[in-house]
């Protein structure tokens, strides 16, 4: 069993595509099906079921891809270890944000001004990758990941002057004949505006769906409609004029996921202390 078949088997079984893999690493197609036949005959094992332009992991090839990814994390682990002993944290940190990108962000920032030699590399959507850091308030596919909540914050229900709720004592009454701005689909708060909205017994009329939370607010003060306002994590972006009521919607928590081994690297070490710290002073600034 070689280091190499088992790169290009756990690049497959992503891609679920040979052809792709091949490309990735500027090799023939024939030598990641070749790679992987020689593993499959070591193992005495299918690890893919193979069909005309497809390949999908078989239950064996899925239960070892799951050794495969970590010997080859341990592998580059060491490497790294090795090649910093005594050197400023360095390498590329990989993250995936779900939630609170400003405070993120700002994280980020931090950490780069003390420690230059760190890259990241930065996700927003959802997808298979392997990352060393998830920041949601969701939790991931992954149930294996270890956990540290962030943040916890309200959501409060953000009403603009021309609404008819913008002066009652109880803006619930009504709530269901607004017209309400989000997210897009998809996405978190999205998914948390109708669980609220259900929660008081009614379908929302989601009638501007935007990617961008600076277009929510920009949309509250135009009077489009009603959103639900995360108290800390846009705090920055409190929109000028808007009411932002707090209906005792339930709390929203936002963690980082990782895998605890990786904090063994000295650049995902430091910014994990960075993002924490980050989070304080947001919570403390709001």
């Amino acid at each position: 069993m070689e280091l190499l078949q088992l790169t290009y088997f756990c690049h497959a079984a992503q891609c679920e595509n040979f052809s792709k893999t091949a490309k990735h690493f500027q090799v023939p197609t024939s030598n990641i099906s070749r790679a992987v036949r020689y593993l499959e005959t070591e193992l005495g094992v299918k690890l893919f079921n193979r069909s005309a332009n497809k390949i999908v992991l078989s239950e064996e090839g899925n239960r070892f891809l799951t050794h495969a990814k970590r010997a080859l994390y341990e592998l580059e682990l060491g490497k790294n270890e090795a090649m910093h002993i005594g050197s400023a944290p360095s390498g590329e940190i990989k993250l995936l944000i779900s939630s609170c990108r400003r405070i993120v962000t700002q994280a980020i920032e931090a950490c780069k001004k003390q420690y230059p030699d760190i890259r990241f590399s930065v996700k927003h959507g959802v997808d298979n990758e392997e990352y060393d850091f998830i920041i949601s308030d969701a939790p991931p596919s992954d149930k294996s990941l270890d956990k540290y909540k962030l943040m916890s914050e309200r959501l409060l229900l953000a009403i603009p002057p021309v609404s008819s709720l913008y002066s009652k004592k109880d803006p619930t009454v009504g709530l269901e004949n607004e017209s309400f701005i989000s997210l897009g689909s998809g996405t978190r708060l999205h998914a948390m505006t109708e669980h609220l909205c259900a929660s008081l017994g009614f379908v929302p009329r989601i009638e501007v769906q935007i990617d961008d939370p600076l277009y929510v607010r920009k949309y509250l003060e135009m009077g489009l409609g009603v959103a639900f306002f995360p108290e800390i994590s846009w705090a920055t972006l409190s929109p000028i004029g808007v009411r932002l009521a707090d209906i005792g919607a339930p709390m929203r928590h936002t963690y980082v996921f990782f895998e605890n081994s990786k904090l063994s690297l000295p650049a995902n070490k430091v910014f994990l202390e960075i993002l924490k710290s980050a989070f304080k002073k947001a919570a403390e600034e709001k």
